[in-house]
């Protein structure tokens, strides 16, 4: 079940690999670097986000291997959680050299003024973004004390299921797409968005945001000017959407080059190697693992060694994508196939028997997955359609991969008995009793038995969880 988007999970290894090659040849910055990186995908009031807890946890994992004194890393904020935690990160930058906020998650333009939406917001017109909301001005005043750089990264331009549905108190106020325009005040500030004032961003659909990776792949390399990084990071998303998403950079530096890790010194620098580059866009697209990674790399690498080698993962990607039933119904087909070949003639009237029982469990049942409150995490009930087909169980909650969902598969015996395999991701982390972030992938099993139009089942690890199944009706 959509193997690229379970792969995307993994980009966080991927920051780990680059950014040891990128640290291994220079020396961190002189003077105190500090940042908070906050993704907010849990959403209460309106649908979840996919990607931006697995986007936050990524770019938190590259500034720390990229040096930085301290970084912060917030999920999933209330809107008191997030003005807490900027103002703690307000104190914290008063001595630092650079400091950095990153937000992904949903943002607001109202009267030409920013807002980032917490996870909390009840938006129901334009005079509650005032008080559900934190301003963009809120987070700039936060990295105002920096000395040398005060830079803030916005993935917040989402198109925003608020917006359509938010009465107006005066019919003239201006709430537009995007986030609008920002001239910054202070010197040495630079606010980057994931697409230009006034259009939309895509979420992604491969596990992360299409800027993340993105900054991933160029802030932390040694001796890049923080403003050509983020100008290699607009031609990647550009490139990776087709022209439909043009990330955009606010603000003015002077003529002093700033990275955010320093050059390779010359003691260190190791003889050139001409197929570093690619192989270093290789990686990042190996650990990506997604159908849109392979296809930018190849669009800049169309041939050679790891060109090759990439139209190969494409072709993975593609098998794995059309794979037919799990392998444990092909295992039980094929054994039931074989049972009924070895049986005399003679037997041919006891071998329809079972199968006639479980013909009788043909049908959509009602499925209701219960799991009670159990020490940390929170209590919570799913409800979704399943189909019984001669033994075979299949049911989906949630979009599949979505933020939270579960596949349901397995074979029942002759009994109504089985064991469903469970496979999906996290949804808020309050549920789990790991306190997961949202998208962490998921897989148990379980126990279930049917008779006549009712069933039940118990989870077998994990968290305690009881599932009741009812008929609804016969397959036609």
């Amino acid at each position: 079940m959509h193997t690229a988007d379970r792969r995307a999970g993994r980009t966080r290894f991927m920051v780990v690999t680059l950014a040891l090659a990128w640290l291994c040849c220079g020396p961190a910055l002189a003077g105190t670097r500090v940042a908070l990186v906050i993704g907010n995908s849990a959403y209460r009031h309106v649908p979840i986000l996919s990607n931006p807890a697995n986007d936050a946890a990524a770019v938190a994992d590259m500034l720390k291997m990229a040096g930085f004194d301290a970084v912060e890393t917030r999920l999933n904020l209330a809107a008191d959680e997030m003005r807490k935690a900027l103002r703690k990160f307000g104190s914290r930058g008063q001595d630092a050299e650079i400091a950095l906020v990153y937000y992904a998650g949903h943002g607001i333009e109202l009267d030409g003024i920013n807002y980032l939406i917490p996870v909390d917001a009840a938006i129901e017109s334009d005079a509650d973004v005032l008080d559900a909301t934190v301003s963009l001005d809120r987070v700039l005043f936060a990295v105002d004390p920096a000395k040398r750089l005060r830079l803030v990264i916005l993935d917040a331009c989402r198109d925003n299921p608020f917006t359509n549905r938010m009465k107006r108190a005066v019919a003239s106020r201006s709430v537009a797409r995007g986030l609008a325009k920002v001239e910054p005040t202070s010197p040495n500030t630079l606010i980057a968005f994931a697409a230009k004032a006034g259009s939309t961003a895509a979420d992604g659909d491969s596990g992360n945001s299409p800027f993340a990776p993105a900054l991933i792949k160029y802030l932390p390399r040694p001796g890049l000017d923080v403003r050509r990084a983020f100008g290699f990071v607009r031609d990647d998303v550009l490139k990776i959407t087709a022209n439909r998403q043009e990330p955009y950079v606010y603000g003015s530096l002077g003529g002093e080059d700033l990275p955010l890790v320093a050059a390779k010194s010359v003691d260190a620098a190791a003889a050139p190697d001409p197929a570093a580059e690619v192989r270093r866009e290789y990686e990042l697209a190996l650990q990506l693992g997604s159908r849109a990674g392979w296809t930018s790399f190849l669009k800049s690498h169309p041939s050679g060694f790891y060109a090759d080698l990439a139209k190969g993962q494409l072709d993975k990607i593609a098998t794995e994508e059309a794979r037919a039933p799990s392998e444990k119904g092909r295992i039980a087909d094929q054994r039931q196939s074989d049972q009924q070949a070895a049986k005399p003639a003679g037997e041919a009237s006891a071998q329809e028997r079972p199968s006639a029982r479980l013909a009788a469990l043909n049908g959509k049942w009602n499925v209701v997955s219960d799991c009670p409150r159990e020490g940390v995490a929170e209590g919570y009930v799913w409800r979704f359609v399943a189909t019984i087909k001669d033994g075979r169980f299949q049911g989906q909650f949630g979009t599949p991969g979505g933020i939270p969902s579960a596949s349901y598969q397995g074979t029942l015996d002759e009994d109504g008995s089985g064991t469903l395999q469970v496979t999906g991701f996290a949804g808020n982390p309050k549920y789990n009793l790991k306190n997961a972030v949202a998208g962490t992938p998921i897989s148990h099993q379980v126990s279930v038995r049917f008779e006549g139009s009712h069933g039940t089942g118990e989870r077998q690890s994990g968290r305690t969880c009881h599932y009741t199944f009812d008929r609804q009706g016969a397959l036609r």
